[in-house]
């Protein structure tokens, strides 16, 4: 996937410059709290696999806001149900401000322009209101719950499971 800009953000591929920061943002407890699959404590090695897997992976991208990496958004593919599940994070001094559903709106408007999907699921840990309130925005309706093993938290969590409709 090529660089994606919006009004105040430029979604692109992290690189070994960003490591460090990386570590920081997401390895954060107030963020990685709020993720399934990230590990906790976040390291310099996980950050090392993490930018070389996602060489492979063009849906898997990071936001960056005035050149300064803030956060991250993805798609992965289910196999099992042939569909295509949204995730993202920001940092935690960059809640607030709207960037999570700026980057993401910009990023599913491609996708949906790629990709041959009758929807698109997300999730978000139950209690995570900020999330829930992005998802709202972007125009993800809910769809029920599910327990979700939680990497950082080490334990099964409640999710509030949701979909958008293509319109492909």
């Amino acid at each position: 996937m090529t660089e994606i800009t919006t009004k105040r953000l430029i979604l692109r591929q992290a690189t070994s410059r960003d490591k460090s920061t990386l570590v920081r943002e997401i390895g954060a407890w107030d963020v990685a709290r709020w993720l399934t699959r990230v590990p906790y404590p976040y390291t310099e090695h996980h950050a090392d696999e993490f930018l070389h897997i996602i060489k492979d992976q063009p849906f898997n991208i990071n936001i960056f806001r005035q050149h300064k990496l803030i956060g991250g958004v993805v798609l992965t593919t289910d196999a099992d149900t042939q569909s295509y599940e949204l995730g993202y994070w920001l940092g935690a001094s960059h809640w607030g401000h709207g960037y999570a559903t700026e980057a993401a709106r910009a990023f599913l408007d491609i996708v949906q322009k790629t990709l041959d999907a009758t929807y698109i699921k997300a999730s978000y840990i139950t209690g995570n209101e900020a999330s829930a309130h992005v998802l709202n925005k972007l125009g993800f309706q809910e769809t029920g719950t599910e327990e979700t093993y939680c990497l950082p938290r080490k334990k099964m969590v409640t999710c509030v499971t949701l979909r958008l409709a293509t319109n492909i």
